[in-house]
């Protein structure tokens, strides 16, 4: 028997350490999959130190390169018929000329990046290189071939058409080809002949490409007329459709430019009009460029209107959209709209608030690894551990445990299993979300870089629709098991072994200690070093601390607060009863302004471990609502400086009815009690920028069956949960940061009445304020009924 028990016991640990070992494997493979961290922040100190700069030119540098335009340095480059190539800018009286080159006969250009353009000129079987400062430089020979630089592509290669020197006429010797090719000047892939050995082009004188990397080309077949198409490319040698102008206009199509429009309308110019082409080929619109004050239009480049023989002139915010005169009568009637300046000025603001963001999750994610990480050698010490206990009490009960020990082992190997495959799925998880972030905040960074507005309009809108990861990973709800030794007995082996149970998190509260007060206190908040600031609705506030008692440390008389914080400085920052104006309280008990937002009532609600306020802002203090109310939640830096605002959602919808708390969690999701109703009934909301409603907590129909759901106070545990008083039930509701209800404590049955308030200190204790104990006698209840009681409780369980 005693043998029988040995080999089980191997082979059950046997199967248990080759699982621990693929599971560490998993582990291994997860860690070795984190990027490292130090470029991405080499990134964002670049870029922090670009935007710190002030400097608009940099923020506001493009790139383009459509025909014989091409945007170097802040201007565009335009070449003529007169040997002349110049650099034109816009400046505050108009157009004007930047600089100007003599003596270059440029047949085509396109630009490469802010400080270079790559030219063909007439005659020339070379494309050379000008640089800001005019020196040239050879580019690329084509020795016997006469090339023109055509277009750049969104990634990055060239493309370049090609014909041999001498007539126009063809013959079975012509070269009349498209190159694409890498900057290096290595030859991708050539457009000659179809499939049926029929010349794709002629002779090719524009070409763009489309969103999608369609490419279109302008060929001219008839030198004399002009007479020309426009033909689209697909890869290896296909004309997907031709265009040859609209016949009811005029026989001859003389296409002299084209491009496209940002939402992928195909723009040609001939001698007298703009032609716009759907995708395929055909025609959604002609404008007479002569109706429209465009004399023999000779090139042309694409604006980030609709329309681009318009000037945009204004954003249109419902549309999220920069719009020309023609759209704002045609397609943006009855909207709200925003001038340029203001409207990059707040898109700038809001991709810099994102950037911000994006930095903090990066962040976590970061702290997260390490924590997973950590998790991981305690999931090994775990099992290390109960593997011991198991065999030490395997030892003692060899002859008559052989069944038990196969089960326990088998139960002990699935949660060791489970625990450990959830921290993997986590890690995992984590990795993903870390390229995620990072990915977006490249994004984020490239379009800050750019200073396109159209650019920081499509990255906003792309970071706007980006669904964030989950950060619900970071908290796994498997609980260890222990094992429980029962005495030995040969006719009660499962009950001698013990078994493998799951370790209880039950809720507890104890009192730690009491304070009597004259008044109940309506605020608390809690201090950076322990203590917390009380105010009560008799115009007094106290600083009060816990030592072996309750004591009062400081009173400011006088003072009517409506809400309050505790600066990262450690300063009191004050709402007064109906004031606009935020003060802040003095070591030496004086008050000093702080921030106005006259003629609205704010309220500072929170402050983030970054040091940012969330104030909570209001025409009145009224939960009556109409078309001119203002309800917002602002978001503030400590020097005063707006970062953002939470007012409206997507559809225009109000986010909020009357916000009085706030608060965040180790993930940084962002909290809010909303008051609904006069009765101060409210909810509870989760906010995710720029402007969601992530989820929405009402109370539980179980609780709230009587009395309505009146949240007054909110804290968040160390783990993560949210902690809400409900005022009327005299309830704790415990959520999770997806909202949904875990548990829920009465404080009834810890004998407290009238609960007002409530907070967690940074130490993890709870403070309530209330009317007092319903352990006290009658008598000291009746003498104490317009008094009220400081409590200070400790908790475990959630």
């Amino acid at each position: 028997m005693k043998e029988m028990v040995e080999n089980e016991t191997k082979i059950q640990l046997k199967k248990l350490e080759d699982r621990w070992k693929e599971i560490k494997d998993i582990q291994e493979a997860g860690s070795s999959g984190i990027s490292a961290k130090q470029d991405l922040s080499t990134k964002i100190e670049s870029l922090t130190t670009s935007l710190d700069s002030g400097n608009l030119k940099k923020l506001t540098e493009t790139e383009v390169s459509i025909n014989t335009w091409t945007q170097l340095n802040g201007g565009i480059m335009v070449s003529d018929y007169d040997t002349c190539l110049k650099m034109i800018v816009m400046g505050t009286d108009g157009i004007e000329q930047k600089k100007e080159i003599k003596d270059i006969d440029v047949v085509e250009m396109l630009g490469i990046d802010r400080e270079e353009v790559i030219l063909s000129l007439e005659g020339k079987s070379k494309l050379v290189k000008l640089r800001n400062d005019g020196a040239k430089q050879d580019f690329q020979d084509f020795e016997e071939l006469l090339p023109r630089a055509l277009h750049f592509t969104k990634s990055c290669k060239i493309v370049i058409g090609v014909c041999e020197k001498g007539p126009f006429e063809l013959s079975e010797n012509s070269i009349r080809q498209i190159i694409n090719m890498e900057l290096s000047g290595d030859i991708l892939h050539t457009f000659e002949f179809d499939d049926d050995k029929k010349r794709v082009v002629t002779y090719p004188l524009k070409a763009t490409s489309h969103i999608n990397n369609d490419m279109y080309v302008i060929d001219l077949q008839e030198p004399v007329s002009d007479q020309s198409r426009l033909i689209s490319l697909a890869y290896p040698n296909k004309v997907m459709w031709e265009y040859k102008g609209d016949k009811s206009i005029s026989s001859h199509f003389k296409p002299m430019s084209l491009s496209v429009t940002s939402d992928g309308y195909i723009a040609v110019f001939d001698t007298k009009f703009l032609h716009i082409l759907y995708t395929k080929g055909t025609l959604k619109a002609r404008i007479d460029t002569q109706d429209n004050n465009i004399p023999n239009p000779t090139s042309m480049c694409i604006d980030a209107s609709e329309h681009p023989e318009q000037k945009i002139c204004i954003f249109c915010k419902k549309c999220n959209q920069l719009v020309c005169p023609l759209c704002l009568s045609e397609n943006h009637k009855d909207h709200y709209f925003e001038g340029l300046k203001d409207a990059y000025e707040e898109k700038f603001q809001s991709l810099k608030y994102y950037q911000d963001k994006l930095k903090e999750d990066l962040a976590f994610h970061s702290l997260s690894e390490k924590e997973l990480s950590v998790r991981t050698k305690s999931n090994k010490s775990f099992y290390e551990n109960l593997r011991k206990t198991i065999l030490e009490q395997e030892e003692r009960l060899k002859k008559a445990i052989e069944i038990e020990t196969k089960s326990r082992l088998k139960i002990l190997e699935d949660r060791v299993k489970e625990m450990n495959i959830a921290t993997v799925k986590a890690q995992h998880t984590n990795v993903n979300a870390q390229k995620e972030v990072s990915s977006n905040l490249e994004s984020v960074n490239l379009a800050i870089n750019t200073g396109s507005l159209k650019t920081v309009i499509q990255t906003e809108q792309c970071v706007k629709s980006w669904i964030e990861p989950e950060k619900t990973y970071r908290v796994i709800d498997i609980n260890p098991i222990e094992l429980n030794c029962g005495s030995i007995d040969q006719t009660q082996v499962s009950k001698m072994f013990g078994s493998l149970e799951e370790v209880s998190h039950t809720v507890q509260f104890e009192v730690l200690h009491s304070y009597r007060s004259k008044a109940i206190f309506n605020n608390i908040q809690p201090c950076q070093d322990g203590s917390v600031w009380v105010s009560d609705k008799y115009s007094c506030l106290r600083k009060m601390d816990l030592g072996s008692e309750i004591q009062q440390r400081k009173e400011v008389k006088d003072l009517s607060v409506e809400a309050m914080l505790e600066s990262h400085e450690g300063e009191v920052i004050l709402s007064l009863s109906g004031q606009s104006k935020l003060v802040t309280l003095t070591n030496d008990g004086n008050l000093k302004d702080f921030i106005d937002f006259s003629p609205l009532i704010a309220l500072p609600l929170h402050i983030t471990k970054s040091g940012r306020i969330v104030v909570g802002i209001c025409e009145e203090i009224s939960y009556k609502l109409s078309t001119s109310s203002v309800r917002k939640l602002i978001i503030i830096e400590a020097s005063g400086k707006k970062l953002h605002t939470f007012e409206f959602d997507d559809n225009q919808k109000r986010i909020l009815t009357y916000a009085v708390k706030a608060t965040t969690n180790i993930n940084n999701d962002l909290y809010v009690i909303d008051k609904t109703s006069e009765y101060k009934h409210g909810r509870l909301l989760s906010l995710a920028y720029p402007n969601k409603v992530m989820w929405t907590y009402t109370g539980n129909t179980t609780i709230n069956s009587k009395l309505q759901f009146k949240p007054n106070s909110l804290a968040v545990t160390a783990t993560g949960n949210i902690v809400l008083l409900d005022t009327d039930t005299k309830v704790l509701h415990i959520l999770d940061i997806t909202g949904a209800l875990k548990t829920f404590v009465s404080l009834l049955n810890y004998h407290v009445y009238s609960p007002e308030s409530m907070c967690i200190d940074v130490l993890g204790r709870m403070w309530i304020s209330c009317g007092g104990l319903s352990s006290d006698s009658y008598m000291t209840i009746l003498t104490n009924m317009f008094q009220g009681m400081l409590l200070v409780m400790s908790f475990a369980g959630f």
